[in-house]
């Protein structure tokens, strides 16, 4: 992890890959024995992927990643489009970053302040079942 993203308090990050958001934050919670609760609205799209979606345009690396992780997942009433874009198989570059809650907003700005694409708060870590995952 690069020194300002300790200096910012980051406690652990993982990238967002090809298990997708729901996927790496699956692997992140179980690994560091807590469950987390996710904020679907909160999550930044890129610019048409829920068009591409709705269009039916969905890789099969999608449908497996929501697969594999519906099972250690709540998706309190979301729909399969909505948890399909959270298990995108294609989101490369992205990172997840767990920090404390009193610092996740001048994390976000710093990071906004350097010209990232999108950075938000999308939730939270607690203490649960590893790895339980609640989206709301």
């Amino acid at each position: 992890m690069d020194h300002d993203a300790l200096a910012a308090g980051v406690r652990c990050a993982t990238d967002v890959t090809g298990f997708g958001l729901l996927g790496h934050l699956f692997k992140l919670a179980r690994a560091s024995g807590v469950s987390a609760v996710l904020n679907h609205a909160a999550v930044p799209l890129i610019e048409g992927a829920r068009a591409a979606l709705q269009a039916g345009y969905v890789p099969g690396g999608s449908r497996r990643n929501l697969d594999w992780v519906i099972p250690h997942t709540d998706p309190g009433g979301l729909s399969e489009e909505d948890l399909l874009l959270l298990a995108d198989a294609q989101t490369s570059g992205g990172l997840l970053f767990a920090v404390d809650s009193a610092r996740a907003d001048d994390l976000v700005a710093e990071l906004a302040h350097r010209e990232t694409p999108a950075a938000a708060v999308v939730g939270r870590v607690e203490a649960g079942s590893a790895g339980a995952v609640r989206v709301r």
